[in-house]
């Protein structure tokens, strides 16, 4: 239940309700000793409960509250009450970017003020990078501003509270989808590969298109489109949308290079030759005016520290044409009837919902909760071949007393990050039911790769008929399960990339 206004709160008395999300609410609070006022993260009870969860946002409200920027905002104190836990920092009274491009600047904001924005996320993004922290979480609801019109606007960087440490996060069992907001999310965070500070980086250009032209870099209402955007399709020209930004496209268009290696060497090397780049269309300051340039894009100056490989070239496009098996097979489903709900993203900011999402607060800001899992969409249609036997030749099944291969471990491991720790609520009743009832882990995982094996079997025979087709589904298809659709879309992704890339070159016929 929702704290009351006047309510204690571990010493804290409650002055309002900022927001509301997925994990739990944030009070603006009075300090029970201190003169000021905080913002208060309250978790709710199923995450509270939850000891895997507990000590992961333990051991990260620790690292996060070391990080003293000043365009960050800070976290003072954590605990637990009644058996909730809570985290508090700094209250920023003003908005985020999400609710000005929703109101104020639904074409894009001036380019002096992204310029300005840009800059100062990006030097709090390398000194976190510094300190051993992705924020993993980068995009227009989690930057709070105030008074951004003036000569001394306030900028703050938040919810670092789901940051993970760099060296935690080699694979996907620490890089949790339902995290990191799909519309900004890099390439290598959506397939589970290991990150760096240049995954923030991807974020922070995807943001920095939102903010420029008032749009996604990939709108689409179904997030499986954009998935597939991210890993396979370039970016959009700038120019597009506003000409006069022609000489900034080959800047933001490195930034978001599909490979990490094809990217600036840090975030405030992209905010440097963001600003450079727009000097050239004579944009001196906040809403200065700005001189149209040619609609076409231009390449880097060879001295600036945007030059890079083309990122059209084969070795590239083939790492990620590969990687985008995952995407591939969600689109799959979508094509023969998976239809995924628009995703509602409620954040844990202060000020009105943007239109796509439910109004839950008054007019101020703080910081943002995790994008929640998403809710059920839709079901597969129900089939009428059955599961397949399939005798696998090409690739042999492993037997239950010998150990796994490389690649059938990355897919289990990919697997077991489907978890109620990352906000998976549902998942393991339905690898469960897809591994069959086994009593053991071992036994599931066995029957797991098993599946999966059927599954590439299924490709191999090609994907010339719906029956084909529904043979691809049938593995990890178990209508009994709640969200079958939604896991087993993930899974089929994890299964093909892992144990059979090679029919990437398939998905153009489904």
């Amino acid at each position: 239940m929702p704290l009351r206004i006047g309510d204690a709160f571990s010493g804290y008395r409650v002055l309002r309700l900022l927001g509301s999300g997925g994990m739990g609410e944030v009070y603006l609070v009075q300090h029970p000793r201190l003169p000021r006022q905080e913002a208060l993260k309250v978790l709710r009870p199923e995450f509270s409960h939850d000891k895997s969860f507990r000590d992961r946002f333990i051991r990260e409200a620790d690292l996060a509250s070391g990080l003293r920027h000043p365009h960050i905002v800070g976290i003072h104190d954590r605990g637990e009450h009644d058996g909730l836990l809570w985290i508090a920092m700094d209250y920023i009274e003003g908005t985020d970017l999400g609710q000005l491009l929703d109101g104020r600047y639904q074409q894009g904001l001036p380019v002096g003020h992204v310029l300005t924005v840009i800059t100062a996320v990006a030097s709090a993004l390398d000194y976190a990078h510094k300190k051993g922290l992705l924020h993993r979480d980068v995009k227009p609801a989690n930057i709070l501003v105030a008074d951004l019109d003036t000569d001394d606007p306030k900028i703050f960087l938040a919810d670092f509270g789901i940051a993970r440490p760099l060296d935690e996060t080699a694979g996907i069992t620490t890089t949790n989808m339902t995290v990191g907001t799909v519309a900004y999310a890099a390439p290598e965070q959506l397939m589970g590969e290991p990150m760096s500070g240049c995954a923030d980086q991807y974020a922070l250009a995807a943001t920095t298109y939102h903010l420029l032209t008032g749009s996604h870099l990939f709108p689409n209402s179904n997030p499986a489109v954009v998935i597939s955007r991210h890993l396979n399709t370039p970016p959009p020209f700038l120019a597009a949308v506003r000409p006069e930004l022609a000489s900034v496209d080959p800047v933001v268009s490195t930034a978001l290079a599909k490979s990490p290696d094809d990217r600036f060497g840090c975030t405030s090397d992209f905010a440097r030759s963001l600003v450079k780049a727009a000097d050239r269309t004579t944009v001196g300051h906040a809403g200065a005016a700005t001189v149209l340039a040619p609609a076409t894009r231009k390449t880097p100056d060879p001295d600036s520290s945007a030059t890079r490989k083309d990122s059209a070239s084969s070795d590239t496009r083939t790492r990620w044409l590969v990687g985008g098996s995952f995407a591939a097979v969600l689109l799959l489903l979508a094509c023969i009837g998976v239809f995924w709900q628009p995703w509602q993203q409620p954040e844990l900011n202060g000020a009105t919902s943007r239109s796509a999402e439910p109004a839950t607060s008054a007019p101020t800001s703080t910081a943002v909760a995790p994008l929640p899992a998403p809710t059920s969409a839709a079901p597969w249609p129900q089939s009428t071949v059955g599961a397949p036997t399939v005798t696998v030749t090409a690739r042999p099944t492993t037997p239950a007393d010998v150990g796994f291969s490389a690649s059938e471990q990355e897919f289990l491991n990919a697997v077991a990050s489907l978890n109620a720790a990352n906000g998976y609520t549902s998942a393991p009743t339905y690898l469960r039911a897809i591994g069959g009832g086994a009593a053991s882990k071992d036994q599931q995982d066995h029957a797991l790769v098993q599946r999966g094996y059927q599954l590439c079997a299924a490709l191999d025979d090609g994907l010339d008929s719906s029956a084909a087709r529904q043979r691809v589904l049938e593995p990890f298809n178990d209508h009994s399960v709640d969200m079958f659709d939604y896991y087993g879309a993930i899974v089929i992704g994890y299964a093909t990339h892992r144990l059979c890339p090679q029919h990437s070159d398939k998905t153009g016929q489904i």
